[in-house]
């Protein structure tokens, strides 16, 4: 049979240049005729030809007036017929919804889940990653690092005096900023006591960022002065919500802490926190800093850098290259410090959530392929087995071109009709994975709206897949045999639907070796964090621990006896409940890190004119109890260690084995300088060696020295409980008691130890949850894609299957045979998928910790596991073809 153009089979409208064609050609036709008559009255061919153009008159204006006519009647046509065949087309497709009910609802949740779930997700990532920051000129802001030279010191820090020379002899920076002391404080009133996230900023801060402040003003130099009057700034959110949106805020005072600070501005209802989310902020005096020789160079400030217009970053890290041996040649203490190190100051933000989201969006990228390719693979299936009406059309007359419009517009009405419910799904879902993700991004993900244009591409993204994915079955189902199609055995001949059968095949390989990539990640990801859950972080971290905060306020607790008379009291009352065991306190949990590093001299050995530093932390006798703490030799705190007693500490094994390693170290006595008043530079005595915590398990061990609470001139207290019970349940009485002992004191972030030490895993936690979910659900959507194909492949070969029968080969020759084919698909699908596992497994290089991007143990299991479920996917359709019995196979032909 003669092949006809695409464009005759699809009807397409004819161009401007084949009506032009036609138009010649027509009068060409009208001229030949008259001519052949002239002809026959006697004239010569050209003499008739001549005489026939001139009785026709001017060709030229006839060709331009016949033109636009038939330009005119075509656009009318081709409107009239398109609207008429789309009407015709909806009317079809809509009566096969009504028909088929659950295929219907089939399609159109799985592309709804599809589209929703990347519209939800990409709003996320478009807003992280994509988005400029909210402030003048974001690409010019540069964060401020150090490269760490010793055991945990903190990298994203630096001195008051590195700040102060970039200031004044920087030659790339139009301006510099500092930030710090982030942490939380206590806002009371005449009603509420509640915790509020608190910072510090300099003055010059939101001049540097960018950022106008909704209301008021900055904080002047002033003010940042020791001794000036108590200012703040609050964020928007508590202007409206503890105040009401009042707009004489700037004429109020508020209490934290038990002082009172004068409202000079609000913060932007948009503003974004360099790695803080903060309701108050307060001036930041690095002046005084400056002036104090003693600490003018401890590392304890956040700095942000402004580059001049036209400055680029690799002239900025010359420029901080060249200032580095200056600092270290003027300042003995930081000779041998790290330099320090520009990164933009979007990176800084974002941080290690960046390849968490770009693999949520691999993720789910993969999971709407396999969606599409699936709903490819129902369409396919539904069209093949709709031969016989298709063919009933074509033998009333229906063009090719028709039918396959008629099959896509179906494909495009149930795309509407996912897309719509995607987008309503979306809203859903963005919900969902804000919740999810906002321990990563507190600051950035407060508000991420679904945007009408974004709305409008899920939409346009939902039609295109089902008209491009509805292409394939279009074209294979109208592909007809009258014969094959009108008779009786049309849908269970092979021949007929070979064709739809192999371009099922190649869908189905496709939807494995996506789910084969995805099982992969999730596998990797699922080693990492059992490595992680095997570190021993060297406190115990269950859910019968529980840990919370205490911040006694300068105006009710003035001194330190008052605070220790209140931790005691507070200390005992919890002690007296049924379900305590121990009550711990300390101003330095494990995983607070680096909060205090004090140098150490061991008396009897030599001066050492840079003594070592070494982690420092307080305890009380119980603390070590509460926590899981192992004492090693030696002895713990016990209640005898007052203030009037001689003075001890505790070394845990790090700082044993470095200055004690083949001795014990109990009995020696050694000197700290805590900076502190009246407990500075005290000699004590080593008491007692307990064993090694971490930070969290991706930190190294922590080198810790631990003091008596009550023989440490400053309180800061952090409570820790152990239960016999889930310590998270005796939160209300907790509330209860230190409600009766001062209503004043709010009970600050009570957790339980087993979700601060999972904090650390957040990240990898969560990847390995999303793309687990993901995997399973094209685990899911690929071992249906196998057992449509096997079972089409069964519905299709019944004769063929029966014959074999009545030639004697048994059921276990047929499921063999059915079975062989299944697995043919599943083992092209799984290796061409372990191959782009392989490739695109090193880009999670960043998420994996202790497990290679190769990992030979995973790359086994995920064939395994996708080879059986294509084998389960495969037995039951398998197991319907044994049971075909000759007679009726024979009977159907």
């Amino acid at each position: 049979m003669r092949r006809r153009p695409l464009a005759r089979i699809l009807r397409l409208p004819r161009s401007a240049d084949r009506i032009r064609a036609d138009l010649e050609e027509e009068i060409q036709f009208d001229i030949a005729l008259r001519a052949r008559d002239l002809e026959a009255s006697g004239l010569s061919p050209a003499d008739a030809r001549a005489r026939a153009e001139h009785e026709f008159g001017d060709l030229d204006a006839t060709r331009r007036y016949c033109e636009d006519l038939d330009m005119q009647r075509e656009a009318e046509e081709r409107r009239v017929n398109l609207l008429d065949d789309l009407r015709s087309d909806l009317t079809i497709a809509w009566r096969g919804m009504r028909r088929a009910p659950a295929f219907a609802a089939v399609v159109i949740l799985t592309l709804a889940l599809g589209i929703g779930a990347n519209t939800a997700v990409y709003s996320v990532v478009r807003r992280v990653l994509l988005e400029p920051l909210p402030f003048r000129a974001p690409e010019q802001l540069y964060r401020l690092y150090t490269v760490g030279t010793r055991p945990n010191e903190d990298t994203d820090k630096l001195s008051a005096v590195e700040l102060d020379m970039l200031a004044r002899e920087s030659k790339t920076l139009a301006g510099i900023t500092e930030f710090g002391w982030i942490g939380s404080g206590t806002y009371s009133d005449d009603k509420v006591a509640e915790v509020w996230p608190t910072a510090m900023v300099a003055p010059n801060f939101f001049d540097v960022l960018g950022t106008r402040l909704a209301r008021g003003r900055a904080f002047t130099s002033d003010e940042a002065q020791p001794g000036a009057s108590k200012v703040a700034i609050i964020s928007y959110a508590r202007w409206q919500s503890n105040f009401g949106g009042d707009a004489h805020i700037l004429e109020r005072t508020i209490e934290m802490n038990g002082v009172g600070y004068r409202i000079v501005g609000v913060l932007p209802s948009n503003f974004l926190g360099p790695t803080f989310t903060a309701d108050v902020v307060f001036p930041l005096q690095i002046d005084a800093a400056l002036r104090n020789p003693r600490s003018n160079v401890a590392r304890v400030y956040r700095g942000i850098a402004r580059l001049r217009p036209g400055v680029t970053r690799m002239q900025l890290e010359s420029d901080l290259a060249m200032l580095h041996p200056r600092l270290q040649a003027q300042y003995q203490q930081l000779r041998g410090a790290g330099a320090i190190i520009p990164k933009p100051l979007h990176a800084a933000i974002v941080g290690e959530a960046a390849p968490v989201l770009v693999l949520v969006m691999v993720g789910i990228g993969i999971v709407l392929v396999v969606t599409c390719v699936n709903i490819a693979g129902l369409f396919l299936s539904r069209a093949v087995a709709r031969r016989r009406e298709l063919g009933v059309r074509a033998a009333l007359g229906a063009a090719r071109g028709r039918l396959v419009r008629q099959v896509i517009t179906e494909s495009a009405l149930y795309s509407v009709a996912g897309g719509l419910l995607g987008i309503g799904l979306a809203f859903v879902l963005k919900r969902a994975f804000l919740v999810l993700i906002a321990g990563l991004l507190p600051a950035m993900t407060e508000d991420v709206p679904l945007s009408t244009p974004l709305l409008s591409m899920a939409l346009v993204a939902s039609v295109l897949c089902g008209i491009v994915f509805g292409i394939l079955p279009a074209l294979a189902a109208t592909r007809l045999d009258m014969r094959d199609a009108l008779g009786d055995a049309g849908t269970r001949s092979l021949s007929a639907g070979r064709g739809a059968a192999r371009g099922s095949r190649i869908l189905v390989s496709a939807q494995i070796a996506c789910a084969v990539v995805l099982v992969v990640g999730a596998g990797l990801l699922a080693r990492t964090f059992m490595s992680l859950m095997r570190t021993d972080l060297g406190y115990e971290a269950s859910q019968r621990q529980l840990a919370f905060g205490l911040n006694p306020t300068r105006s009710k607790y003035p001194d330190r006896a008052s605070t220790m008379v209140l931790a005691r009291t507070l200390t005992e009352r919890l002690a007296g409940l049924p379900a305590v065991s121990a009550v711990g306190v300390t101003a330095l949990t494990p995983w607070m890190g680096g909060m205090m590093a004090v140098p150490m001299r061991i008396e009897g050995r030599p001066v050492d004119t840079d003594p070592p530093t070494i982690q420092f932390a307080t305890a009380s006798p119980d603390y070590f109890s509460a926590m899981g703490v192992p004492v090693r030799s030696g002895r713990a705190f016990t209640n005898t260690d007052e203030t009037s007693s001689p003075p001890v500490v505790i070394i845990s094994e790090a700082v044993a084995r470095r200055f004690w390693p083949n001795a014990s170290p109990i009995g020696a006595r050694v000197r700290i300088d805590t900076d502190v008043p009246g407990d500075s530079d005290r000699v004590r005595e080593i008491v007692g060696v307990v064993a090694d915590t971490r930070e969290n398990v991706l930190s190294p061990i922590t080198p810790l020295l631990y003091v008596p609470t009550s023989q440490f001139a400053h309180f800061s207290g952090t409570f820790v409980i152990r239960a016999t019970r889930d310590a998270a349940t005796l939160v209300p009485q907790i509330r209860d008691i230190l409600h009766t002992i001062d209503p004043g004191l709010p009970l600050f972030y009570p957790r339980t130890v087993r979700a601060i030490a999972a904090q650390s895993m957040a990240r990898q936690q969560l990847a390995m949850g999303l793309v687990a979910g993901f995997a399973i659900l094209a685990l899911l959507l690929a071992a249906l894609g196998v057992y449509g194909i096997m079972a089409y492949t069964v519905v299709a070969r019944t004769r063929e299957f029966g014959i074999r029968s009545a030639l004697g080969a048994t059921r276990r020759s047929i499921l063999g045979l059915v079975l062989r084919n299944g697995l043919a698909v599943a083992a092209a699908g799984i290796g061409f998928g372990l191959g782009l596992a392989a490739l695109l497994s090193r880009f999670m290089a960043s998420l994996l910790v202790g497990v290679s991007t190769h990992d030979a143990l995973t790359f086994v299991i995920a064939p395994i596991v996708l080879g059986v479920v294509s084998i389960v996917a495969t037995v039951i359709p398998a197991r319907v073809a044994t049971r075909v019995h000759p007679v009726e196979a024979l009977k159907a032909e």
